[in-house]
């Protein structure tokens, strides 16, 4: 009868150290799982800014563009007012000045769109990145949760839970 007693005391022992391994294991993927969102979310905060210079970048653009137009429709009429005068110096200056001009315009034009472009890719990133994270956020809380046996750790997570 005592051979019985200790086998199964074994086996006890054993069942409770698997089980302690588990819940601690479970706490682990638990707390890496908040850790994750929590860089994700910092990550989430450095694109958000991103996209804020990214938008000053385009109106910075945008206003040379504006500037260069202007002084190029400047230039032009400069350069009918100096032809009508028939003054060959202040019409080739004019002319170099209002090509000049033509020339920032279209650089402009090229980085004010593309600056535009990286900020359509930014938020693109940036709503990807904010489902990615309510999704994963929803499925860590359900998962607490449900877990009703792990009622410690669910009290333990909350504290690191965003």
């Amino acid at each position: 009868m005592t051979l019985k007693i200790f086998p199964h005391m074994k086996d006890t022992i054993s069942d409770n150290v698997h089980i302690m391994i588990n819940k601690n294991e479970l706490k682990k993927r638990y707390a890496m799982t908040v850790y994750y969102i929590k860089k994700s979310e910092q990550e989430k905060e450095e694109i958000r800014k991103l996209m804020k210079i990214q938008a000053k970048l385009g109106e910075i653009y945008q206003q040379g563009y504006i500037n260069a137009q202007e002084n190029a429709e400047m230039q032009f009429t400069q350069m009918k007012i100096a032809e009508q005068k028939s003054e060959k110096e202040a019409y080739d200056f004019s002319y170099r000045a209002y090509k000049v001009f033509k020339n920032r315009m279209q650089k402009m034009q090229i980085l004010m769109e593309e600056a535009l472009k990286q900020l359509g890719s930014l938020k693109k990133v940036y709503q990807n990145m904010t489902d990615q994270l309510q999704k994963m956020q929803s499925i860590l809380n359900k998962q607490l949760h449900d877990n009703k046996n792990n009622d410690k750790l669910e009290d333990t997570l909350k504290l690191f839970v965003i």
